[in-house]
């Protein structure tokens, strides 16, 4: 016997693997939690489906006066849909592939980003108004 050799170390290449794959954390058994919260999704996109419009009727206006112009035609209609557009395309894309269809993660980006980005151009095209000099109020 050679004392300088210890006995009880394996070294990892002569170790014997598991004879069973490893399983994580009970998939077999466990149900699918992305489901969970479906029923809450449909029950607050109704709500929103509800801000939608009334942010439809609110912005978009004809406008003859040079605020109304400014901040209606080139703020909603252009930066607003232009960043709605662009808010859609961008979190499509950079979505990770998942089990929906690209064009259902399209709608639903759509769905989601329209209020907001008519917003954004009320407030940039009101922005611009006061920075020109028409500083109304509505």
């Amino acid at each position: 016997m050679v004392p300088w050799r210890a006995q009880d170390r394996v070294h990892c290449w002569l170790r014997r693997r598991a004879s069973r794959p490893q399983l994580k954390r009970d998939p077999l058994g466990s149900r699918n939690k992305g489901h969970v919260y479906r029923p809450v999704l449909i029950a607050l996109s109704v709500p929103y489906a509800g801000l939608t419009a009334w942010t439809i009727r609110r912005l978009w206006r004809h406008g003859d006066q040079p605020y109304e112009r400014l901040v209606y035609r080139f703020g909603v209609r252009t930066l607003g849909l232009g960043f709605w557009a662009f808010m859609t395309v961008f979190l499509t894309i950079r979505e990770p592939i998942s089990s929906r269809s690209i064009w259902f993660s399209a709608l639903i980006a759509a769905f989601v980003n329209l209020p907001i980005g008519l917003w954004v151009g009320y407030f940039w095209g009101h922005g611009m108004a006061r920075f020109y000099g028409d500083d109304r109020t509505e």
